[in-house]
């Protein structure tokens, strides 16, 4: 018996070729890790931002007075693409999300020259 006649095969090795990315492949009909990483992180970006205007821990107040302030400061981030390592970051807003239970800082990053979002429990100053 031929197997491509085979139903059952045929259809594996479409799913395998659409994995492998041969040509004539169809890999739309097929959602991967990054679609869901892609979407999650869209709906992320997309929930409102509340303000942390004041703190009470130290971290928070740093970065709060350096917002404000306009000025970079030295910190190590634990997470993202360099973890662990010496970052200068010049923060231009604290915040929340309303449902979330952690805290942000956006602004930008001068290791990566560009701009980026650090949760504060991976922080910690130089």
């Amino acid at each position: 018996m031929n197997s491509l006649r085979h139903p059952g095969r045929r259809a594996f090795l479409g799913f395998l070729g659409a994995l492998m990315g041969a040509p004539g492949a169809v890999r739309a009909s097929i959602p991967t890790f990054a679609d869901d990483r892609e979407r999650w992180l869209r709906e992320w970006a997309d929930r409102p931002r509340i303000p942390v205007r004041e703190a009470e821990d130290p971290l928070t107040d740093v970065l709060l007075k350096h917002s404000v302030e306009e000025r970079p400061l030295s910190l190590f981030y634990f997470g993202g693409s360099h973890p662990g390592r010496l970052r200068q970051f010049s923060p231009d807003l604290v915040f929340r999300h309303e449902r979330g239970h952690h805290t942000y800082v956006s602004g930008f990053c001068h290791l990566e020259e560009a701009p980026r979002i650090l949760r504060l429990d991976r922080i910690g100053l130089a």
